[in-house]
């Protein structure tokens, strides 16, 4: 989740700041050993290892809380 004033049209722009943070969340879920992982986490090797595009799914990449409006 993007902060609401940014807006991208483009995934790997939106994901420049994140991709990092994506990717080593992605490997601890296949193995909690860092050792194991790939040597060097690149931002060329994410975009081989990641198909990414813009979607409804949620999730907050942000600090501080999340503020919810009333409908």
């Amino acid at each position: 989740m993007l902060k609401e004033f940014q807006v991208y049209n483009d995934p790997k722009k939106a994901l420049k700041k994140y991709w990092k943070f994506i990717f080593e969340d992605y490997l601890m879920g296949v193995c909690m050993d860092d050792k194991e992982w790939p040597s060097k986490l690149t931002w060329k090797l994410f975009t081989e290892w990641f198909e990414f595009h813009f979607s409804s799914i949620i999730v907050d990449l942000e600090n501080g809380s999340i503020e919810r409006e009333e409908y």
